[in-house]
C-alpha cells in the first residue's frame, strides 16, 4: 500500500471509530430516554406529573431512537468504505461475520 493508500486507510479507520463512538453514545441516550419515560409515568400515576411530561418523554425517546438509526447507518457506511478501500469483498465479509456470530 502506498503512502496515499495508508493515509486513506488511517482516515477511514478513524471515521469508523468515531462512528462507533457516536453509535454507543446514541445507545446510552436511548437508555436515558427510557428511564425518563418511566419516571414521567411514575410521576403521573402518583399524581405529581402530567400527561404532557409523558408525551415529552415519549417524544425524546422517539428522537433518541431516530438518532440511533442514523448513527447505525453512518457506522455501516464507514465500515463499507473501509472494506472497499482495503479491497475486501463486502458480501464475503458480511457472510463471515454471520458465521462467526452463530
Amino acid at each position: 500500500m502506498d503512502v496515499t493508500g495508508q493515509e486513506t486507510s488511517r482516515k477511514l479507520r478513524a471515521a469508523g471509530r468515531g462512528a462507533r463512538n457516536i453509535l454507543n453514545i446514541q445507545g446510552t441516550n436511548i437508555e436515558s430516554a427510557i428511564k425518563a419515560e418511566d419516571l414521567a409515568k411514575t410521576r403521573l400515576f402518583t399524581g405529581i406529573g402530567s400527561q404532557v411530561e409523558i408525551l415529552s418523554a415519549q417524544t425524546a425517546l422517539t428522537d433518541a431512537r431516530d438518532f440511533y438509526a442514523v448513527a447505525l447507518r453512518n457506522y455501516f457506511v464507514a465500515y463499507s468504505e473501509l472494506l472497499r478501500a482495503s479491497g475486501e469483498d463486502m458480501l464475503a465479509s458480511v457472510a463471515w461475520g454471520r458465521q462467526r456470530n452463530h
